[in-house]
């Protein structure tokens, strides 16, 4: 829960002498918790304050990455809309491949996408992850599809496998790639060591932000 001015006015030298450019304590402490300012800017700062500050403004989520050649870097955002601050990380954007498809499809879509980029306002956007979903019944395509990928593209792997055998073949076979787990089940401690032991992110799904908080 962020820190109101008064409880920061309490961690301050209360000496009002100025030297982080503004006359009073409590002003300065106002300009923290609208983070107008920053704590370094009071040479008289105690570790104290310095360490009880800098564990409030720590970003809520952790930074999260996808891919080991270029990384998609999500997360570590301190405020729920735009418009309170800004983002400093843009939302990802990734191509769906489901392993039913035959390997000419894949290999067609895999080569559209990796050198796709589009300028808009200053701003380039491209894609940067592929969804691979396992819908065929054939054990071997999954990893054939991970295969294909791997070696036509650099870019970051998100698995969509129902199938937890499976899905473990996939990982060990990208354990270096840090990759990312999409699951549409209610998450479980199996699926947390599964991730942890893999080097992975786990993305999770639900209808509100109560349910996803939920326990």
């Amino acid at each position: 829960m962020p820190l109101s001015g008064l409880d920061i006015f309490k961690l301050l030298p209360k000496t009002n002498c100025g030297d982080c450019g503004v006359p009073t304590c409590m002003a300065f402490a106002m300009k923290l918790a609208q983070k107008k300012a920053e704590l370094s800017e009071c040479p008289h700062a105690s570790e104290e304050a310095k360490e009880t500050l800098g564990a409030a403004s720590e970003p809520p989520v952790r930074l999260v990455k996808i891919g080991r050649a270029h990384p998609l870097e999500i997360g570590n955002e301190t405020v729920m809309f735009r418009h309170e601050k800004t983002f400093f990380h843009q939302t990802g954007i990734a191509l769906q491949l489901r392993t039913s498809e035959d390997e000419e499809q894949l290999l067609s879509k895999i080569n559209e996408i990796e050198n796709y980029k589009v300028e808009r306002v200053g701003e380039e956007l491209k894609t940067d992850l592929f969804f691979i979903s396992h819908d065929s019944e054939e054990k071997d395509v999954f990893l054939k599809t991970l295969q294909l990928v791997k070696q036509n593209s650099t870019k970051g792997i998100i698995l969509d496998c129902p199938d937890k055998e499976i899905l473990k073949e996939g990982l060990d076979w990208l354990r270096d790639e840090q990759p990312a787990i999409f699951l549409e089940e209610e998450v479980t401690d199996k699926d947390i060591e599964l991730a942890k032991n893999h080097n992975a992110s786990l993305v999770l799904t639900a209808h509100s932000f109560d349910d996803l908080a939920r326990p």
